[in-house]
């Protein structure tokens, strides 16, 4: 089970919960998201993880 204080993104220090506040917002891609929320940015290994965020809501 996931919190929404699970880190997504380690290098940017990203949680669930922002990435759902993000998406709540309207950003709706992975290159939206990595916009708004910086996650993804650095080594590139949480962009798995935010597609499949993005396909779950």
């Amino acid at each position: 089970m996931t919190s929404n204080q699970d880190i997504i993104c380690f290098c940017q220090d990203i949680t669930l919960a922002t990435v759902l506040k993000a998406i709540e917002q309207g950003h709706n891609t992975v290159e939206s998201l990595i916009e708004a929320t910086d996650a993804g940015i650095a080594c590139g290994t949480c962009i798995e993880a935010l597609e499949s965020i993005l396909e779950e809501q």
